[in-house]
């Protein structure tokens, strides 16, 4: 950061908010009071980064809503967070916590909890869900149903899209953006102790030399992924990247030759890596553009209307993070608790009426 471009930041201690609401533009409103330069180059490349989308195509309210809730309360961005800051401490003070054994001992647990309640079905998917009355019909890949009085769509846009099969719902489903990204993670027989004391990785500004959007220093960030403390980095490749249409088309072998020499660039580490994996997320990653908000609460309403009991959950609607989807979860979770106590009160309600009668 400049000089220059520090005491630009600055104006957010004296600039007052007078026209920015949830439904503007994240990237114009923080350059308006954060300034040009401290946006592109620290703020951008990471919002970026979990978002997948440009900043300004990105609504306040379907990412960070409650920064301008500070700027409104305290004047400041900045004195917002400030006070704000237990919020964001880690657990133990730690940043980034994961599981030992991976994201799917999350749900490994979830079905040993549930698999006493609730029937799981496996190796198989919905490839329907048709009305039926008050209730639902759910076809099987295998040919079996499954009669639901209440459906949760937590899947991903387009899976719920080609579910439903609807015409009235194509126009919303159809506007909802997906994003897609390469993954490249390296092993090397390096210590770890190799990458500087004070990070866990680094993000690309958009004039970097750097092929890459991003890279973490996975043996850094989560130490128990790499047991005798050997260098493990992840190389991310998103499809805003300018040479990201030339990257689609590469072998997981010269994707790993680019990461090779983004890696050398960046770290100068120029060792061959004893072990090597390549993932492509084709089109599913979630992207909240201007109007996000807007197509899912019309979603939302023409499903109540011809779907009821069919709900939206998950991060293509509600919040890409793991906290914004067990959140959005536990919402869910209450919104049909509540309408099927309601609909046994009234159950019983007409059974009183009927004995009276």
């Amino acid at each position: 950061m400049s000089a220059e471009g520090k005491v630009e930041a600055l104006k957010d201690f004296y600039t007052p908010n007078e026209t920015f609401t949830h439904d503007d533009s994240l990237g114009r409103f923080l350059e308006a009071f954060l300034g040009e330069e401290l946006v592109r180059k620290q703020i951008a490349p990471v919002v970026s980064g979990v978002y997948s989308g440009e900043l300004n195509d990105l609504t306040i309210a379907s990412t960070f809503p409650y920064l301008l809730d500070y700027k409104n309360k305290y004047g400041s961005i900045i004195q917002g967070l400030s006070e704000n800051k237990q919020l964001y401490l880690g657990a133990a003070n730690k940043k980034f916590i994961s599981f030992k054994n991976g994201m799917s001992v999350l749900i490994d647990r979830l079905e040993e909890l549930l698999k006493t309640d609730a029937d799981i079905y496996k190796g198989t998917k919905a490839v329907s869900v048709e009305s039926n009355g008050e209730r639902y019909t759910v076809t099987m890949g295998d040919g079996q149903t499954i009669e639901a009085d209440y459906i949760v769509l937590s899947n991903s846009s387009r899976q719920a899209q080609e579910l439903l099969k609807d015409k009235e719902l194509e126009a919303e489903f159809d506007q909802l953006n997906t994003k897609s990204m390469i993954s490249i993670y390296l092993g090397f027989d390096v210590p770890d102790s190799r990458l500087p004391s004070d990070g866990t990785g680094f993000i690309s500004v958009r004039d970097s030399d750097l092929t890459c959007d991003a890279c973490t220093w996975t043996s850094r960030k989560w130490e128990h992924t790499s047991k005798a403390r050997k260098l493990l980095l992840r190389l991310f490749y998103k499809s805003s990247n300018p040479e990201y249409g030339r990257l689609a088309k590469l072998s997981d072998e010269e994707l790993k030759s680019v990461a090779l020499k983004d890696v050398a660039k960046s770290l100068g580490i120029t060792a061959e890596p004893v072990s090597a994996e390549v993932t492509k997320w084709h089109e599913n990653m979630p992207n909240y553009h201007l109007k996000h908000r807007e197509i899912v609460e019309s979603l939302e309403h023409k499903l109540e209307v011809g779907y009821p009991n069919v709900i939206l959950a998950g991060c293509s609607y509600y919040g890409v993070g793991i906290p914004d989807c067990i959140a959005n979860g536990e919402r869910t979770a209450h919104v049909i608790a509540e309408r099927l106590k309601h609909k046994r009160e009234d159950r019983v309600s007409h059974g009183l009426h009927s004995d009276k009668a």
